[in-house]
């Protein structure tokens, strides 16, 4: 049994550790960009990792709330992140995408495919519905399947 809690600490530490990197370093990529919307996805992404941390620190002192913050945390996190990857799907313009290409790259693009300008508009929306699509999925994967994790190591049985 200590051997399961410790590999849950461990797990925990990490997995903490990067969330809040990541949070971090969206928040510094969002304030430089001023995008408010990143600013407070990163800011809720951090907070996750923030209550991951804490959940870790209660496991440690063995409170019996450790086990309901680390669930939490992911399911928190899962949340956050479908929300953002919905939001994407919604508002996503692929002219918005294209315009921001230099026109040399559109050219090649549209070469190489052999497309026109509204083909590679719709292969753009394609790749980002693809891209949120995959993101939520991993998400629920990693996310969820943390959480079962967590539920069942710090079990009360």
């Amino acid at each position: 049994m200590a051997a399961k809690l410790k590999r849950a600490l461990n797990i925990s530490l990490l997995n903490s550790t990067s969330v809040i990197i990541f949070g971090l370093l969206g928040l510094l990529f969002s304030l430089t960009f001023f995008s408010p919307q990143g600013l407070l996805i990163c800011l809720l992404i951090t907070l996750c990792g923030l209550l991951e941390l804490q959940g870790r620190a209660l496991l440690l002192s063995q409170n019996p709330r450790a086990r309901s913050l680390l669930i939490w945390s992911q399911i928190a996190l899962l949340l956050v992140i479908t929300a953002y990857a919905a939001w994407q799907l919604a508002v996503v313009n692929p002219t918005d995408i294209l315009n921001h290409l230099p026109i040399s790259y559109q050219d090649m693009l549209q070469q190489r495919l052999a497309i026109d300008h509204t083909g590679l508009a719709f292969l753009i929306r394609r790749f980002c519905r693809m891209l949120y699509y995959s993101l939520i999925c991993v998400s629920f994967l990693y996310q969820g399947g943390l959480a079962l994790y967590y539920s069942r190591v710090t079990s009360r049985d």
